[in-house]
């Protein structure tokens, strides 16, 4: 987990992260990562048992990053839990405001009918919107489409 990288506090009364604008720079790919620190403990929720995702708004499409772990050692002698978010291309692909929210939940299920189960939302934790700034680089490159659909997509054509 992080050594040298910040970690942006979450209050959990406020359900605000403690430097709202966060500036990175464009056209990184997975060389950039921002580690966010929250209680583990919420009334009567372990967040460690929850599921986790980003959402994020650029170019007025809306995407989705899944919390791939918790690190729940580094901190937890002030019981808190700490998760990445590895920042691709489709967020810095281009220089502008990218807004970004953070949500925890966890699903059921319940039956519906004798044969019949349904998945259910049983827990939702949305903290406040923030932005990631992303800034212009002074480097020009060409990238061709079949790159940037990669980076893009993670997928090769």
């Amino acid at each position: 987990m992080p050594t040298a990288d910040k970690i942006y506090k979450i209050d959990v009364n406020t359900r605000k992260i403690s430097e709202p604008d966060i500036t990175i720079l464009e056209r990184d790919h997975k060389s950039s990562t921002l580690y966010f620190s929250i209680d583990r403990f919420i009334d009567y929720m372990d967040l460690a048992q929850t599921h986790c995702v980003i959402q994020y708004n650029v170019d007025g499409k809306t995407h989705f990053y899944p919390i791939p772990f918790y690190d729940i050692y580094t901190q937890s002698s002030e019981k808190k839990i700490i998760f990445p978010w590895n920042l691709s291309y489709s967020v810095t692909g281009k220089a502008g405001i990218v807004p970004f929210s953070i949500r925890f939940f966890k699903t059921g299920t319940r039956m519906v009918k004798e044969n019949e189960i349904e998945s259910i939302l049983t827990y939702n934790l949305n903290i406040l919107p923030s932005q990631l700034i992303i800034e212009k680089t002074l480097i020009e490159t060409q990238i061709s489409d079949k790159d940037e659909a990669y980076l893009k997509t993670g997928e090769l054509e």
